[in-house]
């Protein structure tokens, strides 16, 4: 489904925004998240709009999108939005990615795994999990997978917590600022770091940071959906997980995987940008 319109850039203390002059769940029936495809003056652009209240919905512009469009304060815009659901799901004429990403919609449809590229090229965060329980060999393969990402000096000082237990998935949600999702999934990997192993923080942390991404990239390529929770270095955060799991002084949590079957769809999504490679210096 698409919708046209014309609208305003509004500027407020904070925020450049548009103001959507219609009710989008209503329009497009989409419950929750309000996330849609959206094209302004024929640039495509990928935002959750932010709800007013009452059905009153705004689409904030960041700098680099105000810069694409070469616009001021006041000035008017023409506005497509188009459903997750639309056909024409694309960005950018990536041709190689939109193949891709109607590749990987077939393959889920039929339980495949992905190949690598693939769950790079498609994977995104999910905080909506259904209830269903995640066989015991997929678990044991995402904790697989964590351990097998690389570490600085091949030192290895990455552990894992997993956690299935519902009242302390409960107690990880509660310990995080935006981490509500957690006690909806149906099970969390805590990932920590020792420094006995590792004497360099900063090593520890990138060393998890590695095993994050490969448990992301394992879960989205066995049809398991997940999102990336921070901890370290928020100190009130750190110390409530320690709490929680009563960690040894040598463990420090780093990030916590939630995970589970997905209960949403999210829009494919254009992270390249080719300003931000440079070639042999900056």
């Amino acid at each position: 489904m698409k919708k046209k319109f014309q609208a305003t850039v509004t500027k407020s203390d904070r925020l450049t925004y548009i103001e959507i002059p219609f009710d989008p769940s209503k329009e497009f029936s989409i419950k929750g998240k309000m996330e849609l495809r959206v094209t302004i003056n024929e640039v495509t652009y990928t935002k959750s709009l932010l709800s007013r209240g009452n059905g009153n919905y705004i689409m904030t512009l960041n700098k680099d999108m105000i810069s694409k469009l070469g616009i001021s304060v006041d000035g008017i815009v023409d506005v497509l939005l188009e459903s997750p659901e639309s056909d024409d799901k694309v960005l950018d004429d990536d041709s190689m990615i939109i193949e891709m990403y109607k590749k990987v919609r077939i393959k889920k449809e039929k339980s495949e795994n992905l190949d690598i590229l693939e769950a790079i090229f498609t994977r995104r965060s999910i905080r909506k999990f259904n209830k269903e329980k995640i066989e015991n060999d997929k678990v044991e393969l995402l904790l697989k997978a964590g351990l097998y990402a690389p570490t600085a000096e091949n030192k290895k000082p990455i552990e894992f917590i997993l956690v299935r237990e519902t009242l302390i998935l409960e107690e990880i949600s509660n310990a995080l600022p935006r981490g509500k999702m957690v006690q909806e999934a149906n099970c969390a990997i805590v990932v920590c770091g020792n420094t006995d192993i590792q004497k360099q923080k900063g090593f520890v942390i990138e060393d998890g940071s590695a095993s994050i991404q490969n448990i992301l990239l394992a879960a989205h390529g066995m049809n398991l959906s997940a999102v990336w929770c921070g901890v370290y270095p928020m100190s009130k955060v750190v110390k409530d997980i320690r709490n929680i799991f009563e960690l040894p002084s040598n463990i420090f949590p780093i990030g916590i995987v939630a995970i589970g079957y997905s209960e949403e769809e999210r829009v494919i999504a254009n992270r390249y940008d080719k300003e931000k490679i440079h070639i042999d210096k900056w």
